[in-house]
């Protein structure tokens, strides 16, 4: 007795007839058809495992939830510090986790004494940063954060200096910071090739009073140029407090400024007018994006 059965021929996609004069070449026909169907179901598994998105590889904190490449960096403390280029954290207090005062999680608590340092901070690698940056962090000053004269940064964009040409340090072009109770933005620019300490255009901007025992939001959205083709945006629990466009923001250096978090009082470092003799301060949700990262890629809750 003959059998007929229609198949798909997959080497040339033609519905094709084959006859089998015989038992054992049908029961070889359907073997065959099941491990076809087999092998495509499992190549159709292998597919989707392998796209399936993964969190960023420059992702710092074992914590971190998944989220996109455009946030570069992103630190929430829950497991440790992370992983930081820079380490201005000299004695044990200088920067520590806390479960107390946190955003959630935990965060980072610096402290800085007089008498011993001017500054504990945190910095990325200053060659990571791309010509356009999104940043996004939670700052909480405690009410022990007193009134003082002398001024301290909380948040550089420090800028890193082209040494082959014979530049050495200066002041960060872009500072967010304390005076007064006031919390300050100042901003150095210089065009010239090379440039040195004092030699720059110098704006400073009150972003208005502190606020003490509560945790204040940021974003922080920056361009950065030293001609007129920069930008910088900053907002406060998601009110924009500054919009500086078409303006520069930055020294001409090959490197862009990077991010540097922590406490800086260099008033202490010298002769100060300062009346204080301690600070501390706290960060949490840390997140550096690029250009694709957008207001939302970065905010923390507000």
């Amino acid at each position: 007795m003959d059998y007929s059965f229609i198949v798909v021929d997959l080497t040339t996609n033609q519905i094709v007839m084959k006859k089998l004069r015989n038992p054992q070449s049908q029961i070889l026909l359907v073997i065959t058809l099941i491990s076809a169907f087999l092998f495509m179901g499992c190549q159709k598994d292998s597919l989707e495992q392998t796209t399936t998105p993964t969190a960023p590889e420059n992702s710092s904190s074992a914590a971190a939830p998944v989220r996109d490449s455009s946030v570069i960096n992103y630190y929430n403390f829950d497991n440790g510090l992370g992983n930081w280029f820079e380490k201005s954290t000299y004695y044990p207090y200088s920067a520590t986790l806390s479960d107390v005062v946190k955003k959630s999680g935990k965060s980072v608590r610096f402290e800085l004494r007089k008498g011993e340092d001017k500054r504990t901070e945190l910095a990325v690698d200053p060659k990571t940063t791309p010509s356009e940056s999104w940043y996004g962090f939670s700052i909480y000053i405690p009410a022990s954060f007193s009134y003082d004269v002398s001024p301290e940064s909380l948040v550089q964009f420090h800028s890193l200096p082209d040494f082959s040409q014979g530049e050495d340090w200066r002041s960060p072009p872009v500072m967010l910071g304390v005076m007064k109770d006031r919390m300050i933005l100042d901003i150095r620019t210089n065009a010239n090739k090379v440039n040195k300490q004092d030699d720059f255009t110098f704006e400073r901007q009150d972003l208005g009073a502190v606020a003490k025992d509560v945790w204040v939001d940021y974003v922080i959205h920056a361009k950065w140029a030293y001609d007129n083709t920069g930008v910088l945006e900053i907002w406060q629990n998601k009110k924009l407090v500054y919009n500086r466009q078409q303006k520069a923001n930055r020294y001409n250096d090959v490197a862009f400024p990077y991010i540097k978090l922590g406490i800086y009082k260099w008033d202490w470092a010298g002769v100060s007018k300062s009346t204080t003799t301690n600070r501390v301060v706290y960060f949490d949700e840390v997140r550096i994006g690029n250009k694709f990262a957008g207001f939302e890629g970065v905010k923390t809750s507000f």
